[in-house]
């Protein structure tokens, strides 16, 4: 089998964590949000400035159209990255429009990264939780796992997945070196309600080679019962840590048995309490 996981130890080359709320961020609560950076500048120097959307609409005058800009000045968020544009940032906190989101491309362990998310997340809750009538809702969590080969000679997806998986097509196991999978499925996450599951799987064939991915993206939708600002650091910890288990779980599904041992994934990790 000549594809790899990208790590030694893990296939992870990124994970996203998210919340989104049932209004815009207001210009008062951005320009607190952006105060935030002497807390955070010795991980994350470097600070931009996000504006909202400008939009170019057609104008009729008589039988003549003309184009005129339309620019919002209004500040949209702001966005704390450890190294600057556009460089891929190692970890980045992004508060715009809606949502908070941190972005990780440097996984070690789970309880490492959740918890250095976790202290971001108190951090804008805590500010975001001053605009009246703010509430969550949804959470997000999403994997991007990537497993790389030299060439795509002899390739076949069976050195990556498992054949009788029951989110893959039978057809992927007989095509080419390039193929796309896009699936999405309503799930229930015990204790708190639906969530979205959506899954992105493909090949890509470039300059370094050959590479299979994995995109899992789960949403907790909470727009039926959205969470009161205030209570969501209560349960974050407990519907991530869920979260984390089923993509486990999704995981143990997709893959075949040498690729779970090469990423040493057991079936008793995705019942364990997170670790």
């Amino acid at each position: 089998m000549s594809t790899k996981p990208i790590h030694d130890k893990h296939a992870i080359y990124e994970v996203a964590f998210a919340l989104d709320f049932g209004e815009n961020f207001s210009a008062e609560t951005v320009a607190d949000l952006m105060r935030l950076h002497d807390a955070v500048r010795p991980e994350l120097p470097y600070m931009e400035e996000r504006r909202r959307m400008s939009m170019t609409l057609s104008v009729m005058a008589g039988q003549q159209s003309t184009q005129e800009t339309v620019v919002d000045p209004s500040p949209a968020g702001v966005v704390f990255r450890a190294v600057a544009s556009p460089d891929p940032s190692p970890w980045m906190l992004r508060a715009e429009n809606n949502r908070i989101i941190v972005n990780c491309l440097e996984y070690t362990r789970w309880e490492e990264i959740w918890g250095r998310t976790k202290g971001y997340l108190q951090l804008t809750l805590d500010v975001v939780a001053r605009q009246p009538s703010m509430q969550v809702n949804a959470v997000v969590l999403q994997y991007i796992d990537r497993f790389v080969r030299d060439n795509t000679d002899g390739y076949s997806a069976g050195e990556v997945f498992n054949q009788n998986s029951s989110f893959l097509t039978k057809q992927i196991f007989r095509s080419s070196e390039l193929w796309h999978l896009h699936h999405g499925h309503f799930d229930m996450l015990e204790k708190y309600g639906k969530t979205l599951d959506v899954l992105n799987i493909g090949t890509l064939v470039d300059i370094s080679g050959h590479t299979t991915t994995i995109d899992h993206m789960q949403q907790l939708v909470l727009q039926d019962a959205p969470l009161a600002v205030t209570d969501v650091l209560g349960k974050i910890d407990d519907i991530m840590c869920r979260l984390h288990t089923r993509n486990k779980q999704i995981l143990l599904d997709l893959l075949n048995t040498q690729m779970l041992d090469r990423i040493n994934l057991r079936p008793e990790s995705a019942t364990e309490q997170c670790k």
